[in-house]
């Protein structure tokens, strides 16, 4: 029988600041599906990126996916991932920026 594991502490191994939460069926033999949230607050070196202007150096960020895990012992992962990031109106400006990221993993 395959056990819920809901609310395991995560850290994007990208972003440091970015921490979240992860639920899914833990079974190694098996199609893992699991949903991810997240929350974090981003330091950014430049306040423009092409045609926006942020206006501060710190940016907060959001983020939901989902994905799976399969392979004899759960090496392989797909998933989507859909993040925001703003500056939650502290700048005079605050245009807001919006990635969706598709992840291919190999777990050794």
């Amino acid at each position: 029988m395959p056990e819920v594991e809901l609310f395991r502490l995560m850290q994007d191994p990208l972003d440091e600041t970015l921490k979240g939460v992860r639920a899914g069926l833990e079974r190694a033999d098996l199609v893992m599906p699991y949903l991810e949230a997240g929350v974090g607050i981003h330091g950014m070196t430049d306040t423009e990126l092409e045609d926006k202007n942020f206006d501060t150096e710190i940016a907060f960020g959001s983020h939901g996916g989902a994905g799976i895990r399969f392979g004899h012992e759960g090496q392989y992962e797909i998933g989507y991932r859909y993040q925001h990031l703003s500056n939650l109106g502290i700048g005079d400006s605050n245009p807001g920026i919006n990635f969706h990221l598709v992840r291919l993993s190999y777990h050794f």
